[in-house]
């Protein structure tokens, strides 16, 4: 079969670290299904998802540059969050 001299599209992940140092990748296909929640959303339901206030979960989201996410990235971006050295 002749090639057409176009590329067909990469199967690589794209990966990089958002602002609180969190690896990013493309959703994979299971997380393509997974819900996406506004940060307001997660933040309503905070104390019984992630066992913080409503401030801690925007505040975390927002200083990682999260509008939307799964919750699964939320609670990694709570845990980093929480778990920053204060100077």
């Amino acid at each position: 079969m002749a090639s057409t001299g176009t590329a067909a599209p990469s199967a690589e992940k794209k990966t990089g670290k958002n602002a609180a140092g969190i690896d990013v990748k493309e959703p994979s296909a299971v997380k393509k299904n997974a819900s996406v929640y506004k940060a307001e959303e997660l933040a309503a339901g905070a104390e019984e998802a992630f066992g913080t206030t409503q401030e801690c979960v925007l505040a975390a989201l927002r200083q990682a540059g999260i509008a939307e996410c799964t919750k699964e990235e939320a609670e990694k971006a709570v845990r980093a969050f929480r778990g920053r050295k204060v100077e």
